[in-house]
């Protein structure tokens, strides 16, 4: 009986998925595992393992990423077909036949006729074997920084407008700037944000340290490449910072991840 694992969010959230199906890979050795990926979000999110994923996972892309969705103006039909949608959820959840993750994060839980596994994933611990492999996918052999180097990981774009989260505060990024300054000779720092203009403003404050700074949009595996190879790392509120952060202790590389 083939398992269905669902996927949303960006390159963080997906290797979250990707770590539990490895450990669904032990429990089930015999098991058809598909990983299906949604782009539906805030905004349209890609799947952006190509290069990690190994072949004898199937993927499937479902692109449902629908921008400025309209409300259906027939609201008793929707909250009808809602209704029903969540019955049946409930009623397959209570045969086990579809769990939710984040619900019931306990492997164990899982049954061999359970076919679709829906949730974040984000709340189960991460097996060692798992981040070895990944540092071995992420590393760039052909990439070396400077050997004072300083990469920041400012996650900024939505979490600008959305009432229910907030940013990093840009006085506490400065501060831990500062205090690594203090203590090592910096050559270059590199701020990667998704958002560099309203990073350039918010970072402005530091000063003398401004001129060694250079801003970048990169893509997110780049910036994961280049962050677990720096001397020195700072993340914000993020799944890739918690990523970069996890993959740098695994090699007992030292990091600093500033959360709200």
């Amino acid at each position: 009986m083939t398992l269905r694992v669902h996927s949303w969010g960006g390159l963080g959230s997906q290797l979250f998925v990707l770590a539990f199906i490895y450990d669904l890979r032990r429990k089930f050795p015999k098991k058809k595992i598909i990983l299906v990926h949604h782009t539906s979000g805030v905004s349209r999110r890609l799947f952006e393992l190509d290069s990690i994923l190994e072949s004898s996972i199937p993927l499937k892309l479902i692109d449902d990423y629908k921008p400025n969705q309209n409300v259906n103006q027939n609201e008793n039909k929707n909250e009808l077909k809602y209704l029903l949608i969540k019955t049946i959820k409930k009623i397959l959840e209570r045969l086990y036949v579809l769990i939710n993750i984040d619900q019931n994060p306990d492997i164990n839980k899982i049954k061999p006729w359970t076919t679709i596994i829906r949730g974040h994933y984000s709340n189960r611990l991460v097996s060692g074997n798992f981040l070895s492999y990944c540092v071995d996918k992420f590393t760039n052999h052909n990439f070396h920084f400077s050997s004072q180097t300083l990469v920041i990981h400012y996650r900024l774009g939505d979490l600008i407008n959305l009432a229910n989260k907030s940013i990093i505060d840009p006085s506490y990024v400065i501060e831990k700037i500062r205090k690594i300054a203090e203590t090592d000779k910096l050559e270059q720092i590199l701020v990667y944000s998704d958002t560099i203009s309203e990073a350039k403003k918010l970072l402005f404050p530091i000063e003398n340290l401004y001129n060694f700074i250079r801003f970048s949009d990169e893509p997110t595996f780049t910036v994961v490449q280049h962050a677990i190879s720096a001397k020195h790392f700072i993340g914000t509120s993020s799944k890739v910072s918690i990523w970069i952060s996890m993959l740098r202790k695994y090699q007992n590389i030292p990091t600093e991840l500033l959360q709200n």
